[in-house]
């Protein structure tokens, strides 16, 4: 199945994220930013989070799940 890919603010925001976890190791953030509600459809989508993650009031986001949504985008990638 093809999907659309990541938005530009999408890509932007996972760059920017990557480098506050690569400090932290997680951050938890407001479902309510656009950025945010993108890269979770996407990742819903994909079946690599809950289907219920976007009607969270917060999210918590993490170096394994910033590795498999970088997996999945490679080309070639089949999800199931």
């Amino acid at each position: 199945m093809s999907y659309p890919p990541l938005s530009a603010l999408a890509l932007r925001y996972l760059q920017q994220l990557h480098q506050r976890l690569n400090a932290s190791g997680s951050e938890r953030v407001k479902t309510s930013a656009k950025a945010v509600q993108q890269v979770l459809s996407w990742c819903i989508e994909h079946e690599l989070v809950p289907g219920n993650s976007l009607k969270l009031p917060q999210f918590s986001f993490n170096l394994a799940l910033l590795n498999n949504i970088a997996t999945t985008r490679q080309p070639g990638h089949v999800t199931g």
